[in-house]
């Protein structure tokens, strides 16, 4: 009753995945929750690592802006439509606006005003769809590149994200302020003068940090034109991960429940393939995380699982090549000659388990003939056939996915009953034509003498693939640290402690 609990409670909703056991055109998919996020980027701020003090001075306006920041945080705005945008706010916990004010009693002259900031959010919109991105744009920084074309186990860091959320190339033109109501030690927020310098510094940065190599703008406080160089690193795993990131993207996906829920989705590619420009690409209709206490997951399409698998059962048995497998998107199977026999082998994932079934047929049919003066004739077929289900269970071993096969029972099968029946009907209109039934009987006989030759392949089959043990090797910077594999569907998720 347990492991039935711990099966539903683990598995996702419907249609996340693609009928071709992609994930909405993905390879891979790295996803957490919004609530986690903006736990690391507190953690992130409370290191020192997000800057906590902000200048931005225009001497040709003589407008200055002194800030202390307090934790910046994310929200996922899977609602506005798009699902590939985020909105960063970030609150001024103490902070100065100096400007020069038209003074109406002194007409020709402006007077140096500085005023409170305190209190006051600075929020902005970005783009995360990285896929929209004009490669050929000069001003477009490496490290953005290099998200697209050239991954980098790095790009999975926390600290890379935020720099993404904090480039001006990727902001929208939704942005603005927010000011707390009147009461507190805060200019008037009816004040149209107030907002209106404090949107032009804004604008002001913005422009003149877009198409640098410093883009970031809690990491420049003035534009220096030196490149900024990003100081977060990842501890290096011994071996080359199984399935390797080469390219990736994001999408949001919003939450019934709750906006910590809601989750950001890093949607990967493999083997140099171009990220999906399809609007639609990578957009679920719910979390991954959906119906479990997990806040992240590294989901692994089906098309990469069984594409595993398939070859770890072509190694294994004689006949079968890796390339004639047929796929449905949730199963695989291959059909073969083999040793004069019919052999077929399928490979099923068990949703809400971490087991794969890999059924084995084998099967030998015979022609039942008769003799007639002038010829022979078919009457009938004989089969013999077995089967056999061996099952490979997926399980964890210090942040490596590892397997194990067990043989499951071989079962043998013919037709003689039905075939028996068959001859006692015609034997007497046989007698009639030949007046001998001896030949049909002789190869009656024959004919199932090949159930021991089913039998015994099938038990050599069997054997050998109880020697497929695939194991999956997780990409450098996923956290080291998973605690459960199910399958949904082909795809298999590994939910992680994070």
């Amino acid at each position: 009753m347990s492991s039935l609990i711990n099966s539903l409670f683990f598995q996702p909703p419907d249609s996340l995945i693609a009928q071709d056991g992609s994930l909405k055109g993905y390879d891979l998919v790295y996803t957490f929750t919004e609530g986690k996020l903006n736990q690391q980027l507190q953690q992130l701020f409370n290191r020192g690592i997000i800057p906590k003090t902000f200048h931005f001075k225009k001497d040709s306006e003589q407008t200055e802006l002194n800030v202390t920041w307090g934790p910046p945080k994310i929200y996922l705005l899977a609602s506005d439509g798009s699902h590939r945008n985020i909105a960063l706010k970030l609150p001024m916990q103490q902070g100065t606006l100096s400007y020069l004010a038209y003074q109406p009693s002194e007409p020709w002259s402006n007077k140096q005003v500085q005023v409170s900031v305190s209190g006051w959010e600075l929020y902005f919109t970005v783009n995360l769809s990285l896929a929209d991105v004009n490669l050929d744009n000069k001003g477009l920084l490496p490290e953005v590149k290099q998200q697209l074309q050239k991954f980098s186990p790095a790009n999975f860091s926390f600290q890379h994200l935020f720099l993404d959320f904090e480039d001006v190339n990727l902001m929208t033109n939704t942005w603005g302020i927010i000011i707390p109501s009147k009461g507190k030690k805060t200019p008037d927020p009816t004040n149209k003068k107030f907002k209106s310098e404090f949107q032009s510094i804004i604008r002001g940065l913005r422009d003149q940090l877009h198409g640098t190599k410093n883009p970031y703008i809690l990491n420049q406080a003035t534009v220096t034109g030196k490149p900024f160089t990003l100081s977060y690193s990842v501890k290096a795993r011994q071996k080359q991960a199984t399935f390797m990131p080469t390219g990736g993207t994001f999408s949001t996906t919003l939450s019934n429940f709750s906006e910590e829920d809601s989750t950001l989705n890093y949607l990967l590619m493999t083997q140099g393939k171009a990220i999906s420009a399809r609007s639609d690409s990578g957009l679920f209709p719910s979390t991954w995380l959906k119906n479990t206490n997990s806040k992240g997951a590294f989901v692994i399409g089906g098309n990469l699982i069984l594409s595993q698998l398939e070859e770890a059962v072509a190694n294994q048995t004689p006949g079968i090549s890796k390339g004639k497998f047929f796929s449905f998107g949730a199963f695989s199977g291959v059909s073969v000659k083999y040793r004069g026999a019919d052999l077929s082998v399928f490979i099923y994932p068990q949703s809400g388990t971490s087991k794969v079934l890999i059924k084995g047929k084998l099967e030998k049919t015979k022609d039942i003939k008769i003799s007639y003066i002038v010829g022979s004739k078919t009457i009938g077929t004989a089969k013999a056939w077995s089967e056999w289900t061996d099952t490979v269970e997926f399980y964890l071993d210090n942040g490596t996915i590892k397997s194990k096969t067990t043989q499951g029972k071989i079962t043998n099968h013919n037709n003689k009953g039905s075939f028996n029946e068959f001859l006692s009907l015609v034997s007497g209109a046989i007698d009639s034509v030949t007046g001998d039934i001896g030949d049909a009987i002789q190869n009656f006989h024959l004919a199932f003498s090949s159930g021991n030759f089913t039998r015994g392949a099938a038990t050599n089959l069997a054997q050998e693939m109880q020697s497929i043990a695939p194991s999956i090797i997780l990409p450098n910077g996923i956290p080291n640290k998973p605690t459960k594999l199910a399958f949904y569907k082909s795809a298999l998720v590994v939910y992680l402690n994070m």
